[in-house]
């Protein structure tokens, strides 16, 4: 794939893509074990407008999963959402997982900038994940920031994404605007 030169194009997901997300999920993530498909479409169904597929030269290039929850509760690795807790506030992104052929390409960076412009107009004052497999670098770059005085009870909710597993947190500002979910 070269995606210098391709149309790159984040959509919805439409059930088609599922097959493409886990195997991309296999590729992406090999220090954490991968999660059931239906705990990623637990987080497609509580928020479809906040879950996407990166789409480039027609095929799925990646896909980020968010949902709204509440600051600094992170969620246990492969837990299926049921619904929204009444007091979220924060966007808290699940997963945005690139197939190796785009890793390193700035379209990761093109896509968590489309997602805070999605959080700010939703009305979320700030983004929340946690970063597994040695990420926090990479998410330090785009302007997180790591908790690190979470209670007791969410340090155990992350101890399955792995060792180096931190939870992190970004105000928003200001985003780049991107017209017609194109990046």
């Amino acid at each position: 794939m070269n995606e210098n030169k391709a149309n790159i194009i984040l959509r919805p997901i439409i059930p088609y893509d599922w097959t493409a997300i886990l195997q991309i999920q296999e590729l992406a993530y090999t220090k954490i074990a991968p999660e059931t498909i239906e705990t990623l479409q637990s987080k497609e169904k509580i928020s479809p407008n906040t879950c996407w597929v990166i789409e480039l030269e027609g095929n799925v290039a990646g896909y980020l999963l968010a949902h709204p929850w509440s600051s600094r509760k992170p969620l246990p690795l492969d837990f299926e959402i049921k619904s929204i807790p009444h007091n979220a506030d924060t966007l808290y992104i699940h997963d945005l997982a690139l197939h190796p052929d785009v890793q390193q390409s700035g379209i990761g960076s093109k896509c968590i900038d489309f997602a805070l412009q999605e959080a700010q107009k939703q009305g979320f004052k700030k983004t929340a994940l946690i970063s597994v497999q040695d990420s926090s670098s990479f998410w330090e770059k785009a302007g997180y920031q790591i908790v690190s005085n979470l209670s007791l009870s969410s340090q155990e909710s992350f101890q399955a994404y792995g060792s180096d597993a931190v939870y992190m947190e970004k105000d928003i500002l200001f985003s780049t605007v991107f017209s017609k979910k194109q990046i």
